[in-house]
């Protein structure tokens, strides 16, 4: 049996949830958690609504708004941050208000839809990508992530 190529790995994908672009960081994460809880990829498309069809803007997961909950107070003396008691409630708090842009990852490569596999994951790996943009011609047919690729080798190993 032949090896699949990308763009059936996107298609036979349930398509991922989406968020339009503009819309508040706490609306991504109670959609990501009622993702995750259903056994859901664990990433959110971020769209723009245009008309009939979604331009895809790029993807945000958990760990991308957990990167922005970084310590904002920091010491003069030493550079050691400052820790107190309800500073990430307070943290999450102001970030749930920003807009879901502000976490997103943008895509930054694409690749053809008849590209194989390998092909895939060589660029994912030398350019630390976590997604990838699949084309055919200049029409987008889907974001293939590193989670495709692992279900993709999980399915070879029961073979």
């Amino acid at each position: 049996m032949p090896e699949r190529r990308v763009g059936e790995l996107v298609k036979e994908a349930k398509d991922p949830d989406w968020i339009n672009s503009g819309s508040l960081i706490v609306e991504a994460v109670n959609l990501l958690g009622r993702q995750l809880a259903q056994g859901g990829p664990g990433f959110l498309l971020v769209v723009r609504q245009k008309a009939d069809h979604r331009e895809i803007l790029g993807m945000v997961t958990l760990d991308e708004i957990l990167a922005k909950l970084e310590p904002t107070a920091w010491s003069t003396e030493s550079d050691v941050p400052i820790f107190w008691q309800g500073q990430l409630t307070e943290q999450a708090r102001e970030l749930f208000r920003k807009e879901v842009d502000t976490v997103m990852i943008e895509p930054e490569y694409a690749l053809n839809h008849n590209s194989t596999l390998m092909e895939a994951l060589h660029l994912m790996n030398s350019r630390n990508a976590r997604m990838l943009v699949v084309i055919d011609g200049d029409r987008v047919v889907g974001m293939l992530t590193r989670q495709h690729l692992e279900n993709e080798i999980i399915s070879l190993a029961g073979d």
